[in-house]
């Protein structure tokens, strides 16, 4: 669990005069993760520690200025590993069928899109191409 406390070792802090500031953090850090990855899980060891480095960023950054406040590039690969990685409910992705159209080659060689599965078009739904014209005619 993500707690003043553990945050405080964490950030190798003694006493408890930037109690207030260090709490802040922590709120910011999962309002932060809240709005990237949808939800807060603190029995996640990964969502706690991409946590502890924004805590510890932010921390070290206080009071600066500047271009270079950017979020580290290890938070960045923690939120989208949580947000590909975990879902907040344990369901299975629902097996709808699709609107969109197929790709899947069909059983007459065509895909659904008008071409065969050799990567040629067929005539269906297609424009018809002119030739080039010669030496002697203008378009």
């Amino acid at each position: 669990m993500l707690d003043l406390e553990y945050v405080k070792k964490f950030l190798h802090i003694d006493g408890d005069y930037e109690d207030v500031i260090i709490q802040g953090l922590i709120d910011a850090a999962k309002q932060y993760i809240i709005d990237v990855v949808g939800y807060f899980d603190g029995n996640l060891f990964v969502m706690n520690h991409c946590a502890l480095q924004l805590i510890a960023y932010w921390y070290n950054q206080r009071g600066e200025s500047g271009s270079n406040t950017d979020i580290p590039y290890i938070v960045t690969t923690m939120l989208q590993h949580l947000c590909f990685a975990y879902t907040k409910d344990e369901e299975e992705p629902s097996q709808e069928p699709s609107t969109e159209p197929s790709t899947e080659p069909s059983t007459d060689g065509e895909t659904s899109g008008g071409e065969t599965t050799d990567g040629e078009t067929s005539g269906e739904n297609t424009e018809e191409e002119t030739p080039p014209p010669t030496d002697g005619e203008t378009t």
